[in-house]
């Protein structure tokens, strides 16, 4: 029986593969939409620009609406169904997977829509590939995943950019999906409205995918996993063709195992693999990763469902280690060095620690903090605010605090000549600035980094988190609205018949009373209050000429600004980051305003205790060092730990905007664990958000416990959890930052930190499924030989309006986890 066509589409300069293609009874088709220099090998289509002049003698590829080539077998692409024009023999449906121009809508949706007799180009593998042919597709194009295989010749960096390609990595930009970083110039001059042809030209020889956008769709994640389990271009082909035949094609080798493990990780991260015309990815992709990881499929249509769920190998379902009943993995991971294991592709470095927290001027101190199971909790200074103007027990007072203890940064060693801050500035600049440039300048130390070094500075990037900016723009708001102060103390009856001059000098007295400790506003005034330049304040003092922004993701906002970093490490739009976040709002009015939610304790701190009561607010500012993984081998750097994954979430509707909500925890964790590539089993140690709250901590503990399961840790021993929130409180903003900061140090230090305050377990929490054990005393993490150290760090919430359409605003929440593990190697002297 012979096979629908398989149409393999090569770049042109790949054009004399198109004789090992012809060999195998596929038909090669030399893309010359983007690169017009090429010489077709007899047999060998080509696929061409409307109106593009069409060399050689094979099939024609019309890339949109124009006419067919005279004298020519040409086909036509389409992104909706429809009988081909005159004078083509066919129609290629490109599907939402597809790179370049492409639909809004499923490859297999199209095609159901459009009937048998089509071709389909949607991202396929080999078995969604014969899926299609089951729908009745009259043959199908393969593309970019085929560019991890040796003979396509990828240089380095594309190779590599390949090679870490996540089915979620593309962007489709005025109806054209291509790979590119966000801030690439590529992606600007897309957007800008230059062609698709110009932007990518020459892709493949200039080996820039930083600043060349890739015209590649989603298909490109399945090119490294196809690599990887054929081998080579022929092998490939024969893939296809076996499972567009039906005949199985096992993997060349035992990494089958392997590779199984790994995509079920990714797939896990969704539970099922289920293709909706509203998800993110199309079925051509995400099905195929579900046959390679033994997992089954869901969703329409029905019909290529079913064929694409016949292909599912069932032996090698024993090979993934996540739990498909649960849910999705976890969030990112902190680790510090092992021997002889390999890192994952683009892992990334942490190679410099820096902070101000309570009682904790610098790292070191932070450290020794923790160990010694320290509090920094107690109450209010009297140089903030004055607990008789503003506090009361009662929690229903109007304009009252119930609480008058927090964590708080009593001194602050600032010198701004050492920032080349005129002093004037220095005077009205906000202590958020203060602490962040401090914290910032302690990391870089930390790095090896000095004015002396030898870096790229227009490479280096500042993303920081923030959400309330500082305390500052109280001061600002009490002098602006003196005025109106004035107009209601006048209006009085018992001073409505004072005369003028009384007025004036009580006035006057008034006004110098309360302005002399407020700070004046001047030009410098409202940079120095401003969230965003906190950051642009660290690139400024430092000389970086990165992207330097600031994230607002409220509690979640430094590892929000840490997964921005990530990414932009990961894309290539930067190749060193310092982030991390600050928050310096233990303010009166964010005391009141947090009782009126009554989030607050009015007593202490103790996560997943019985007398946990609420949250105590602290503050301070963390930073740390990033850099890729690779890069920092390179230049012998010192690896505090590697993060592999971020995970990022919201709670959707939920069940109101204070109130967390368990799916959205879960789908959090389950995402960074699943882009790190590792089940969660795997974790000896998470770093939970433990807030102390008697919902929040049980959300956090039930989550946990569904995404880990019950009964799979073995000899293993119980997950070890905590919060650095019993000792330092809840930093707001910056909670992230001292989350991965503890965690990061106690992989280097190889030890288990512990939580205070715990007690009495709470008999709703289900601590024991795991089992999860909170850690109560320091004690040396030790190993097994044949393990590493992997740590986690639970989900943050960020609770607030986002976006919205003109008839009604949406409500949800963000949440953000990490995953990593300990670096690969011992330290290298410094």
């Amino acid at each position: 029986m012979s096979l629908p066509p398989l149409l393999i589409l090569l770049p042109a300069e790949r054009a004399s593969l198109a004789d090992v293609v012809l060999a195998t009874g596929a038909v090669p088709v030399i893309d010359l939409t983007l690169d017009e220099e090429a010489t077709i090998p007899p047999g060998a289509g080509v696929r061409v620009r409307p109106g593009q002049a069409a060399p050689g003698d094979g099939w024609v590829i019309v890339a949109g609406e124009g006419a067919a080539p005279a004298g020519r077998r040409a086909l036509i692409e389409r992104t909706r169904p429809g009988p081909a024009p005159e004078g083509f023999a066919g129609v290629i449906l490109r599907g939402r997977e597809a790179g370049g121009v492409c639909a809004d809508v499923d490859g297999f949706a199209l095609l159901v829509a459009h009937g048998p007799g089509a071709l389909l180009d949607a991202g396929l593998g080999p078995d969604t590939a014969a899926a299609a042919v089951a729908c009745g597709a009259a043959g199908v194009v393969v593309g970019e995943a085929l560019w991890a295989l040796p003979e396509l010749g990828l240089g380095p960096n594309a190779l590599k950019r390949v090679r870490v390609a996540r089915d979620v990595d593309t962007v489709v930009v005025s109806g054209q999906r291509v790979v590119a970083p966000a801030l690439s110039p590529a992606l600007q001059r897309l957007a800008a409205g230059e062609s698709l042809a110009s932007v990518c030209r020459g892709w493949l020889s200039a080996d820039t995918p930083a600043h060349t956008a890739l015209p590649a769709g989603q298909g490109l994640a399945l090119a490294a996993t196809l690599a990887d389990r054929v081998g080579g271009l022929k092998e490939a082909i024969t893939a296809y063709q076996q499972a567009m035949g039906r005949a199985p094609a096992p993997p060349r080798s035992s990494r089958a195992r392997e590779l199984a493990t790994n995509l079920s990780a990714l797939l896990a991260a969704r539970g099922a693999a289920a293709a909706s015309p509203t998800g993110l990815v199309g079925a051509g992709v995400l099905w195929q990763e579900a046959v390679w990881a033994g997992m089954p499929v869901a969703g329409e249509p029905a019909v290529a469902r079913d064929a694409v769920g016949a292909a599912v190998p069932r032996e090698e379902v024993v090979a993934a280690p996540v739990v498909v009943t649960a849910p999705e993995p976890a969030p990112p991971v902190v680790e510090p060095a092992g021997e002889g294991v390999e890192a994952p592709p683009e892992a990334i470095a942490i190679i410099g620690l820096g902070c101000v927290f309570p009682d904790a001027p610098d790292v070191a101190t932070f450290w020794d903090n923790i160990r010694a199971g320290r509090s920094s909790i107690r109450e209010v200074p009297q140089n903030r605010w004055d607990p008789a103007l503003y506090f009361d027990p009662d929690k229903s007072a109007l304009d009252k605090t119930y609480t008058k203890i927090g964590a708080w940064v009593e001194t602050l060693r600032f010198d701004p000549r050492a920032f080349r801050i005129p002093p004037k500035v220095a005077e009205v600049l906000d202590d958020v600035q203060k602490m962040a440039l401090v914290a910032v300048a302690q990391a870089f130390a930390d790095a090896g980094i000095s004015p002396e070094s030898k870096l790229d500075r227009s490479r280096v990037a500042v993303i920081l988190g923030n959400s309330m900016g500082g305390s500052t723009r109280d001061e600002y708001a009490m002098r602006v609205y003196f005025p109106r102060i004035l107009q209601a103390l006048f209006a009085s009856p018992e001073l409505a018949g004072l005369d003028a001059a009384q007025r004036d000098g009580l006035s006057r007295s008034f006004s110098d009373r309360l302005k002399s400790g407020l700070k004046p506003i001047t030009e410098d005034s409202m940079p120095g209050e401003l969230s965003n330049v906190i950051a642009g304040r660290v690139a400024n003092a430092f000389d970086l000429g990165g992207p330097n922004f600031v994230t607002d993701a409220a509690c979640a906002s430094s590892v929000a600004a840490i997964q921005a970093a990530v990414k932009g490490l990961r894309d290539g739009d930067f190749d060193l980051a310092v982030t991390g976040g600050a928050d310096r709002t233990n303010d009166a009015p964010t005391f009141v305003k947090f009782s009126k939610i009554g989030a607050l304790s009015p007593d202490h701190s103790s996560p997943f205790d019985a007398t946990a009561n609420g949250f105590v607010m602290g503050e301070g500012a963390g930073a740390v060092v990033l850099k890729r993984l690779s890069d920092a081998e390179r230049d012998g750097d010192r690896i505090y730990a590697v993060i592999l994954g971020v995970g990022a979430s919201s709670d959707g509707k939920g069940k109101g905007i204070t109130a967390p909500n368990i799916e959205g925890q879960r789908r959090a964790l389950r995402r960074g664990w699943a882009e790190a590539g590792v089940d969660p089993v795997e974790a000896d140690l998470i770093e939970c958000h433990g807030t102390s709250t008697t919902v929040g901590d049980k959300v956090e503990v039930e989550a946990l416990t569904e995404i880990i399961g019950g009964g799979r840790r073995g000899a293993r021993g119980p997950v070890r959890i905590g919060s650095v929130k019993s000792q330092i409180g809840h930093l707001k903003s910056a909670a992230g930052a001292a989350s991965i900061i503890k965690t990061t140090l106690a992989l280097h230090h190889k030890t288990l930190p512990p939580s205070i305050g715990y007690r009495t377990p709470r008999a709703d929490l289900p601590l024991g499924v795991v089992p999860l054990q909170v850690q109560t005393v320091a004690e040396p993490w030790t190993i097994a030989p044949d393990r590493r150290r992997r740590p986690g760090r639970g989900a943050a919430d960020r609770r607030g309006p986002q976006g919205g359409g003109p008839r009604r605003a949406q409500l949800a929440r963000r949440r953000v986890g990490h995953l990593g593990h300990e670096p690969r190697r011992a330290d290298p002297p410094r």
